[in-house]
């Protein structure tokens, strides 16, 4: 069994890798400590930038010992010393709970972190939170209703106006993660602004593998479908065939897939399915009724 270095430095070498050196960063003056920049690491919290949660890694960790952790925010007169108490307090109980002796903590602590910051956006107004996450903004209509008067905003490629994006929770395999996202889709054009819109945040874009697959059923009832493997061979296809066998329409589905340095062989296709089938079973897509339709795969 590795010991605690090993662990602990392969741990950040994988979350640098997902997060990027610029968001997740060793602390400047204290040993042993890290720091996670939130308005980098987390597309949809980028107004968030004087937020920072700090890291400790005492020797005992991961074997026995948690990490400390605290939020710490350069003091302005929109954010109060009295709110990042609360964000300490608020995440202390889950982060100690996922914490099990001898494995890795940071990843999950990491996913709860953005999900917390997003879906307590009501009770921490002072911290000018959205109500949804960036990830979920209303379709194009209502979005370019909100901001046609506002030419500024207008060209920020932070405004996304497409299909409601939902990610999955991560299975991880030998130091390797993989997380399923999906939309609704009706059109290519839905398609190619989901895809531009997650490769825009900087843990996907630095996925080893973003494999995609959609089916858009067509007012002549044939099916409109196509995949991407980028780079993992085969998987697309599978992926397209996974989504034939569950007789899904109008959906697309991308499985990010961070590489941990150790070849899972025929068992990277199983977590590539799995996370994109438990995905659509929780958005509901495996609920459809099915009905005869004609297969009309569109070339790349």
């Amino acid at each position: 069994m590795a010991d605690n270095k090993t662990l602990l430095d392969d741990e950040i070498s994988v979350i640098e890798s997902m997060y990027g050196t610029e968001a997740f960063q060793p602390h400047k003056k204290l040993p042993s400590t890290y720091v996670l920049i939130i308005s980098k690491a987390f597309l949809s919290l980028q107004h968030l930038v004087n937020l920072e949660l700090w890291i400790t890694f005492p020797e005992g960790y991961p074997s026995s010992v948690i990490p400390d952790f605290k939020f710490h925010e350069l003091l302005t007169p929109q954010n109060p010393i009295s709110l990042v108490q609360k964000l300490n307090e608020g995440v202390a109980r889950d982060f100690n709970q996922m914490f099990s002796p001898g494995e890795v903590v940071l990843f999950s602590w990491f996913m709860f972190l953005e999900e917390y910051l997003t879906q307590y956006a009501p009770s921490l107004e002072d911290l000018h939170m959205p109500k949804q996450s960036s990830l979920q903004q209303p379709r194009e209509e209502s979005c370019i209703e909100q901001i046609k008067d506002d030419p500024d905003i207008f060209n920020s490629r932070m405004i996304y106006c497409g299909p409601q994006i939902i990610s999955g929770t991560p299975i991880e395999d030998r130091k390797s993660v993989f997380i399923a996202h999906c939309a609704e889709v009706h059109s290519v054009k839905d398609v190619k602004k989901v895809i531009d819109y997650l490769l825009e945040d900087r843990k996907i874009a630095k996925a080893t593998h973003n494999i995609s697959a959609y089916r858009i059923l067509n007012s002549d009832n044939t099916i409109n479908q196509d995949n991407d493997d980028d780079g993992e061979t085969a998987a697309g296809s599978r992926l397209q065939h996974l989504l034939q066998v569950l007789d899904v329409k109008n959906v697309l589905v991308v499985v990010s897939r961070w590489f941990g340095g150790i070849q899972l062989g025929p068992d990277r296709f199983k977590h590539i399915n799995n996370a994109a089938r438990s995905i659509l079973e929780e958005q509901g897509f495996l609920k459809q009724t099915s009905s005869e339709v004609k297969p009309n795969r569109k070339s790349k």
